[in-house]
């Protein structure tokens, strides 16, 4: 069929019609399910001893069970017609992998600090023991439409806070507390400022 024939135009243009609100829809649901993970993460850390735990709460926990369980799903549905391309086994592999990192860390990695140390600690990696005079600064960057805290320090790295962890508000109240200032922002405020009420 040439390009430039009126009946494929019509045919293209019907195509995006029908397509577009669903890509609208798929792409909002995304959007607004993201939105909603961050409010339900909790901005208070919980306690254990004398220190702040920050984690992922229960809805990360179970937006990734359900993730992965979807992923499962259609992998079973799919492998079991006559005929599978290859990519959409390298698709549906690279999904269940993707799905199972997130699992992962949403059950094991979390940050607890006091009022000497931050312990980092991460299923992929070894404990990590901060002092807090180690810390040389903080900002705000984004990833894929989410802010993320970058906590930065001399000899330990970046230890990166993403919006789903519950315990965010409390971590701004000691760097606000401390005077570490959170750059990359618009007003460039304290952590506690304005532009940070979300958390």
């Amino acid at each position: 069929m040439d390009i430039t024939s009126p009946v494929f135009v019509i045919w293209a243009v019907t195509a995006l019609i029908l397509v577009l609100p669903f890509i609208i829809i798929v792409a909002g649901a995304t959007l607004g399910g993201l939105l909603l993970l961050q409010r339900l993460a909790r901005k208070e850390a919980t306690i254990r001893g004398n220190r702040f735990v920050l984690k992922y709460g229960w809805a990360w926990k179970a937006f990734a069970w359900f993730a992965l369980l979807f992923f499962v799903f259609l992998g079973v549905i799919l492998f079991s017609g006559e005929e599978v391309k290859l990519l959409t086994r390298f698709l549906l592999v690279a999904m269940l992998l993707q799905c199972s990192y997130v699992l992962i860390e949403a059950y094991f990695w979390r940050v607890e600090f006091d009022e000497e140390f931050i312990y980092v600690f991460s299923p992929w990696r070894r404990l990590r023991v901060i002092p807090w005079s180690e810390v040389t600064g903080c900002a705000v960057r984004f990833k894929m439409l989410n802010r993320w805290i970058h906590l930065e320090t001399q000899k330990s790295g970046v230890i990166k806070f993403s919006p789903f962890l519950s315990g965010l508000g409390t971590l701004v109240e000691e760097l606000d507390r401390r005077g570490i200032v959170l750059k990359g922002n618009k007003t460039k405020t304290s952590v506690s400022g304005e532009s940070n009420e979300s958390y």
